[in-house]
């Protein structure tokens, strides 16, 4: 289930050809937190998908790991980021690269929704806990077992603080 909706979401980033054309290396690929996040709607209005995860939190809190998750996470870590290097950091704790970027751009954060159903929120990479600012792409789908039969693509807007 996770492997196809990554497959659907990794298509709207930069990939490896671009990546190359404009950093001349590949820093392509999202890269996937290893951790299902907490169920991202507000438990008294649960028909509205729409709802900010971060409401007025600062932080979200792993839910639990998932060895699916991190399985798929190790499959498409790009092994050119340099995860070691040295970032400069705004908005607290988002990165933002000095010149040439030397690992991933964006970071997927899953979501479990009950009864079959998962978010992904892609956000600029940021370095401990995901701190949403600027523009989110969010993702939406539901399985029928483990086959996607709905989704949709949306975008929020955060102010940075």
């Amino acid at each position: 289930m996770y492997n196809e909706a990554y497959a659907i979401v990794s298509k709207d980033f930069i990939g490896k050809e671009v990546s190359i054309k404009e950093f001349g290396k590949d820093v392509s690929g999202l890269y996937i937190y290893d951790s299902i996040y907490p169920y991202p709607l507000d438990k008294n209005d649960s028909s509205n998908f729409y709802k900010n995860i971060l409401s007025e939190k600062d932080e979200i809190k792993p839910l639990r790991k998932d060895e699916d998750l991190k399985e798929l996470s190790g499959k498409n870590m790009n092994s050119n980021w340099e995860m070691n290097a040295q970032f400069k950091t705004v908005f607290k704790t988002v990165v933002q690269y000095q010149g040439i970027p030397n690992g991933p751009l964006n970071a997927a954060i899953f979501s479990e929704i009950k009864d079959n159903q998962l978010r992904i929120d892609v956000v600029p990479f940021f370095q401990g806990s995901p701190k949403y600012c600027g523009s989110i792409a969010k993702y939406y789908f539901k399985f029928d077992k483990a086959k996607i039969i709905e989704n949709k693509k949306w975008t929020d807007h955060y102010e940075c603080w």
